[in-house]
């Protein structure tokens, strides 16, 4: 039974609509599809394989004859005008004009192209679900550089394809197939909705960071740690009584007398006893998580412990402790300049246990230092 998604519905009716033209109905005109893209990409392309690693048996098993076909080459590509495109066609009456490594190479099948206006940023899927045959499908843009190729998403060796860059113009989507094989496709074209963000999970209690908004122009003088003129940490301490605390921040990317900067954030906290652990995730993919073994930020310091986290890959720190030891922790993105279509700034969250209350005199340090710079 078919589920009550939007997409869903699409593949089952899609489904009935192949049946359908399979035992003999009106012929319909040809379909596309999309691919991971290599900047700001929701996936990676497949890696050059051995085709030797596939199976070829089922080639060849559902073969198709008619005239249905999209255009044969870039030149006569059929261009789709609506985000929104659902199609079916034949391949076998074509001719092998494209072929891509995804991750396999040398095949001979013939393929049909179309065209998308794509707009940087936006969200391009190409679903080649219940196709008779073991489909691959490329994304070119106008100069016919690969900007992604899948061949077996699905696990009857059709395919999809995801695509979320930068890149504006004309996307040319090529509808292939695996070693010669070809037949009838389907194909379930989304596109012009930016996927909705990663969504971090703030708890209701958790301790919010509150630094000032990330605009071109700002000198963080807040939690900047040892990367920041002004030295200051913020420092975290669980409720009385309890041992562990939840803290929600955000991080990004500013442009100040023209050089750009990445946000880090650095904490300090008390160990409780002999351990600490620290669970982090993040709306961007990557999310650099650092227990820095520093005291003077005058001196040399070092990173002790890191992990990267972001996207819904959560992560855990332990880091080894004595009761009352003073812990820095520094979270910051990976790479300074901001990249393509991420959300700037982004959210993170992060659990804390094995953690203790602060001194009185650095409570007292900490709001003076608060006091200065909001």
């Amino acid at each position: 039974m078919c589920s009550r998604t939007i997409l869903s519905t699409i593949r089952c009716l899609s489904l009935f609509v192949f049946l359908f033209v399979a035992v003999g109905a009106t012929s319909v005109a040809g379909a596309v599809e999309t691919s991971p893209g290599d900047i700001g990409d929701l996936g990676d392309a497949d890696a050059p394989g051995d085709p030797g690693d596939k199976p070829d048996s089922h080639i060849g098993a559902n073969p198709v004859r008619d005239s249905r076909e999209g255009g044969e080459t870039i030149a006569d590509a059929i261009l789709i005008s609506e985000p929104w495109f659902q199609d079916t066609g034949a391949t076998c009456d074509n001719i092998d004009d494209y072929d891509e490594i995804c991750p396999y190479p040398g095949s001979t099948s013939p393929d049909v192209v179309y065209s998308f206006e794509y707009y940087g940023c936006m969200y391009l899927a190409v679903d080649l679900f219940g196709s008779s045959y073991d489909t691959k499908v490329y994304l070119y843009d106008e100069q016919m550089n690969l900007l992604a190729c899948n061949d077996d998403y699905y696990s009857d060796f059709t395919s999809r394809v995801e695509f979320y860059g930068e890149y504006t113009g004309l996307i040319y989507i090529v509808v292939d197939g695996y070693g010669g094989d070809c037949g009838d496709y389907i194909m379930v074209l989304e596109g012009g909705v930016s996927p909705p963000p990663y969504e971090v999970v703030c708890p209701d209690d958790a301790q919010i960071e509150e630094e000032p908004w990330l605009a071109d122009g700002y000198v963080d003088e807040y939690n900047g740690g040892c990367e920041a003129d002004l030295h200051a940490f913020q420092q975290l301490a669980p409720s009385p009584g309890l041992t562990e605390l939840d803290f929600c921040g955000l991080s990004g990317w500013y442009v100040t007398d023209g050089t750009d900067y990445r946000d880090t954030d650095w904490f300090e906290v008390i160990a409780a006893g002999n351990e600490i652990t620290w669970t982090v995730d993040s709306q961007y993919y990557w999310t650099v998580c650092s227990s820095v073994g520093v005291i003077d930020c005058d001196q040399p310091w070092s990173v002790s412990q890191e992990m990267v986290v972001g996207l819904g890959v959560i992560e855990t720190m332990i880091i080894a402790t004595t009761p009352g030891q003073v812990v820095t922790l520094r979270i910051t993105p990976g790479v300074v300049e901001a990249p393509p279509c991420e959300v700037d700034p982004f959210e993170y969250a992060f659990h804390l246990s094995g953690v203790t209350g602060v001194t009185a005199i650095e409570q007292a340090t900490w709001s003076g230092v608060k006091r200065l710079y909001r």
